[in-house]
């Protein structure tokens, strides 16, 4: 028995009916509602980003901005071009190297590779990016 059937066996046994079960079912419930009012929406006002439209061309200019997961398509205007991201990364490498504050860097390296990513940026720095954010979760333990 695998471990969601336990759990689900555990759920009933325990109380009589699963609230486990119960949870699920509103979750599938959720999850059909929005893909049938996704799919057979009468609103024109906001149309569904298509992975195929290209990257986002960045604007921001700003060295240091939070991880948000994205919801919607990014603007230009909260993303940052690669020429900015460049000089993030040494940034990153310093304070890493001064303050050594894994969650803030975690944070902060989430967010340059949003930034690579919704950009559609594929390239030697990319791959620097991932190996020293990779490196310093290894320096931390993080596997």
């Amino acid at each position: 028995m695998d471990k969601r059937q336990r759990k689900i066996q555990e759920g009933i046994s325990a109380t009589g009916t699963s609230k486990f079960v119960a949870n699920l079912e509103k979750r599938k419930q959720r999850f059909e509602d929005g893909l049938v009012s996704s799919h057979h929406s009468s609103r024109n006002d906001t149309p569904t980003p298509d992975a195929n439209d290209g990257p986002v061309v960045g604007t921001c200019q700003k060295l240091e901005k939070n991880y948000f997961r994205l919801t919607s398509a990014p603007r230009r205007e909260t993303v940052r071009p690669l020429s900015i991201l460049e000089q993030t990364l040494e940034l990153l490498k310093t304070k890493w190297k001064q303050e050594n504050n894994y969650s803030y860097i975690c944070d902060q390296f989430k967010s340059l590779r949003q930034d690579l990513t919704v950009q559609h940026i594929k390239n030697e720095f990319t791959v620097s990016v991932y190996e020293i954010h990779a490196r310093i979760a290894l320096e931390k333990g993080d596997l």
